[in-house]
């Protein structure tokens, strides 16, 4: 779908067990040449060649993948686009260690399927931090933001055009009506509010929704602010009265306490969960 000035949302469905099925969108960006923010998951190629052939261009043209974060969804088709493409891998520094050795993540993150969706490591050419501008073109630019929170180097790519000033911002603001995944509860609002303070955005790219509006991403990211203040407090309240309690028993409770009893089962969010306790446990 294309969104605005040569920037085109493909999304890429995949399941993570046979019962759970998800969804993650790949930005292209077409110009002289292609680049890509996010690559899918692996197979992903397969998709973004026959969107791309539909446009009369070729995945040998894309010159750059601009990868937000190492999560399986986000990089697990960049090693095969860049054996067909010969392209360069973006990165932050936070990810290095996770894209690069893909067996370590699963070590440090085991998820279920993770190597179903993610079973090549990538070398990254081009690691990155604050305010590190490419020069895609003439007058296009990418400039990276260090954006962490989700996960521990996070980065989103503020593109520059002719025309139209655009964000891709990854898994950096949780998803409408899903629960939210992130390693440190204050980094994370501390970057939705760096997002929402940039000026003269005109479209906010996340990986799990529509092109938003400056003045709907406001919205959307307020909204997900909350959500990681409401756990914080739930879990600030069940370390003061189970201060006896194991982790376990105390991630149960805050489970119980924000009433979301059907997230028990995912152990990312209990990750979340865990992170903001032993947050209150360094206080």
């Amino acid at each position: 779908m294309k969104i605005c000035n040569q920037i085109h949302q493909i999304k890429i469905d995949f399941n993570i067990t046979e019962d759970i099925k998800r969804y993650v969108y790949a930005y292209l960006i077409t110009g002289t040449s292609c680049y890509l923010i996010d690559s899918g998951v692996s197979g992903s190629e397969g998709i973004i060649k026959e969107y791309m052939a539909g446009l009369g261009r070729d995945i040998e043209e894309i010159k750059t993948i601009f990868l937000t974060h190492s999560h399986p969804d986000h990089m697990g088709g960049a090693a095969a686009i860049q054996e067909l493409s010969g392209c360069q891998i973006t990165a932050g520094r936070g990810e290095r260690k996770w894209m690069e050795d893909v067996g370590c993540q699963f070590k440090e993150r085991p998820i279920p399927g993770f190597y179903n969706l993610l079973n090549r490591s990538v070398a990254i050419d081009n690691l990155v931090s604050d305010d590190v501008v490419f020069s895609l073109e003439e007058g296009v630019t990418i400039n990276a933001l260090e954006t962490p929170g989700h996960s521990a180097g996070s980065v989103s790519y503020v593109l520059q055009s002719p025309g139209s000033v655009v964000a891709f911002i990854g898994d950096v603001v949780p998803a409408p009506g899903d629960v939210p995944i992130f390693i440190e509860p204050q980094q994370s609002i501390d970057s939705i509010k760096k997002l929402i303070h940039l000026p003269k955005i005109q479209w906010y790219c996340p990986a799990w929704d529509k092109a938003y509006t400056a003045a709907e991403f406001s919205q959307s990211a307020g909204e997900g602010i909350s959500i990681i203040e409401k756990i914080t407090e739930a879990a600030e309240q069940i370390s003061r009265e189970y201060f006896d309690r194991g982790a376990e028993e105390q991630v149960a409770f805050v489970i119980q306490r924000l009433g979301v009893e059907q997230a028990k089962v995912n152990p990312l969010f209990k990750s979340s969960i865990l992170s903001c306790l032993q947050m209150n446990n360094r206080k």
